[in-house]
């Protein structure tokens, strides 16, 4: 549970609010080792609809399944963990309408 202002933000099970305005989450957890990205939309934040967007796609992060995700304060980074026992760091970059994901370091 993350309160910003006077809103609320919850994320259930396998997901993960990213910062600093937790309009955006990753969920993950299928056994192709992929990530989701989704940002929820403006309406969706001012009048509490249910209504998203998936702002990225990334594959093969992991052999198996993403078993866990911590995004960093600032919503710069992503840590992983993995069904193949690695940590992995990675910087997230936004772009116009989508993000993008590159790989700092993984720890065995």
């Amino acid at each position: 549970v993350i309160q910003s202002g006077d809103r609320i933000s919850l994320c259930l099970g396998s997901s993960c609010l990213i910062g600093p305005a937790f309009s955006s989450y990753a969920s993950f957890g299928s056994e192709d080792g992929s990530l989701r990205l989704r940002t929820l939309t403006s309406s969706a934040l001012a009048y509490g609809a249910n209504s998203e967007k998936i702002a990225g796609v990334f594959e093969a992060l992991h052999c198996g399944s993403v078993t866990v995700c911590k995004a960093r304060g600032d919503g710069k980074e992503l840590w992983t963990g993995g069904a193949d026992a690695l940590v992995c760091v990675w910087e997230l970059r936004k772009h116009r309408q989508s993000w993008s994901v590159e790989q700092v370091c993984s720890l065995a």
